[in-house]
């Protein structure tokens, strides 16, 4: 049409396009692309940095859980799973005002209490920062929690009445060894073979509390033991 009748009659027109072209075809070249794309790559490692690493840097704990790390917080490493652990606290601190100890019995269980809000605490930090020390604090309680449990039990069992003490000694050194193994070799699988053998007899002993006709500490030992399980 009428433009490209201008560009025909005018030669200033047409040398002054042809300059243009020539300086914009610079910014395609092999170099400048080259550079274009390094820039977009550095800025999306950047970013993959910011969500890889955030405040607490990338977690050094023996595992992990689904939450993606930082997803919600730059504070935060798994920020949901760690504000989800103030349940435990909460959980510890009503049964302890419900609980309102009375006897030796009721000073383990209000014992139970203490450590329930200690992995509360413990979980909130561990997730939070997913630092293999805050996961300690987590996990080393929850042992904790069992052998306090089952020390009450077996307190309350007839048939080891006369050597409660024994195996209250006997849980209390195997809690300790489930800790010093897993603390040394740093396998979160010990841990798990180990917590999950003291909810097993704890599961055990309930049901002999159960069948023996103490139905209301044996609902007391069931709550115990879905404690100890989650």
């Amino acid at each position: 049409g009428q433009s490209l009748s201008e560009l025909v009659m005018d030669s200033q027109l047409r040398k002054s396009l042809g300059r243009q072209g020539s300086s914009d075809v610079e910014k395609y070249s092999w170099d400048n692309a080259a550079s274009n794309l390094l820039h977009t790559w550095e800025g999306a490692i950047r970013d993959a940095s910011f969500v890889e690493h955030g405040f607490w840097g990338l977690p050094n704990t023996t595992h992990q859980f689904c939450e993606p790390n930082y997803a919600f917080s730059y504070y935060g490493v798994e920020s949901v799973n760690a504000f989800s652990s103030i349940i435990y606290i909460l959980c510890a601190f009503k049964a302890h005002r419900q609980i309102q100890p009375r006897g030796e019995s009721m000073k383990i269980i209000s014992l139970a209490c203490l450590w329930l809000g200690i992995i509360g605490c413990g979980s909130l930090l561990f997730h939070l920062t997913m630092r293999y020390s805050m996961q300690l604090l987590d996990e080393v309680p929850m042992v904790c929690l069992m052998a306090t449990l089952l020390a009450n039990k077996v307190d309350k069992l007839k048939s080891a009445e006369k050597h409660a003490t024994f195996w209250q000694r006997l849980i209390g050194g195997y809690a300790f060894a489930i800790v010093l193994v897993y603390v040394t070799f740093g396998q979160y699988l010990l841990f798990c073979l180990g917590f999950d053998s003291l909810v097993l007899v704890d599961a055990v002993l309930t049901v002999q509390l159960w069948k023996r006709g103490d139905a209301k500490f044996a609902i007391n030992a069931f709550i115990g033991f879905g404690l100890g399980a989650i």
